[in-house]
């Protein structure tokens, strides 16, 4: 099992891994148990928990029965993942992020991206720690595995801005952040090219998507965003627990962007 615990002492979160026996033949039915005991509520170890996505979509591919043993370069994958999560009790994320009740000066940053293999949006909350200093800190994520029939990449990434505003509307259920200014960021041109026109002249697929955006978050709210510099690109492409432990872009978004004024 791999779970979100809390530790009193310190006011930390952090993961416990219990890992699947090993002396159990690994079927798909034993991949899909494991990995549907992932416990990440708010999306913090998304990058690690979208790879487990990814590999249960490659192994249904595969057309491998349920109690079938798994080939041998799907079990290599498979060790290589559940052992990298061993690693996770040295990830360690303060319950506290110092923000007081006063919102004023705080907003809310969503960003959004797409790989071929999954899409993303991770939301961020910035907020006043001095005069002239802010503070910018992770508040939740979440990823979707991409559908198995063919989807182009800046479709993709509109689907990523559509999660991107879903999310944004499951935070303001949290009333402190009802009034909070928001900036949804992307790193497709084409996407926010779309997001920017009107929907009538798209076909169905754009258009629909564009106009469930555009009900909730306004055109002139949407900004692009270089690669390198999108926090949501961890979390499209996946990545291992020692290299998101220490990727101050996930946990704190772009460097020099949102940190000062």
């Amino acid at each position: 099992m791999l779970g979100v615990m809390w530790s009193p002492a310190s006011d930390e979160f952090l993961f416990e891994f219990t890992p699947p026996d090993p002396g159990r033949p690994i079927t798909k039915r034993v991949v899909l148990s494991w990995i549907s005991r992932i416990v990440d509520p708010l999306g913090w170890i998304g990058p690690i928990v979208v790879r487990a996505k990814i590999f249960l979509q490659d192994l249904w591919l595969s057309h491998t029965g349920w109690d079938e043993p798994i080939s041998r370069p799907m079990l290599r994958c498979w060790r290589e993942f559940v052992n990298a999560p061993e690693t996770l009790p040295v990830l360690r994320i303060p319950r506290w992020t110092s923000l007081s009740t006063d919102t004023k000066g705080v907003e809310l940053h969503v960003f959004c991206d797409a790989s071929t293999r999954a899409y993303a949006a991770a939301l961020y909350v910035r907020f006043p720690v001095s005069n002239d200093c802010f503070k910018t800190t992770l508040l939740t994520s979440k990823s979707k595995v991409s559908p198995l029939q063919t989807v182009t990449v800046p479709r993709l990434e509109l689907c990523a801005a559509q999660l991107g505003v879903h999310l944004w509307r499951h935070v303001l259920k949290e009333n402190r952040f009802s009034k909070c200014p928001i900036t949804a960021w992307s790193d497709s041109q084409v996407a926010l090219a779309w997001i920017h026109g009107h929907p009538s002249r798209r076909k169905t697929f754009v258009a629909n998507r564009v106009s469930y955006i555009l009900t909730s978050l306004p055109a002139h709210t949407w900004r692009y965003v270089p690669s390198s510099d999108n926090p949501a690109d961890v979390a499209s492409r996946g990545t291992e627990p020692e290299l998101l432990r220490d990727s101050p872009l996930w946990w704190h978004g772009p460097p020099g962007r949102h940190s000062t004024r």
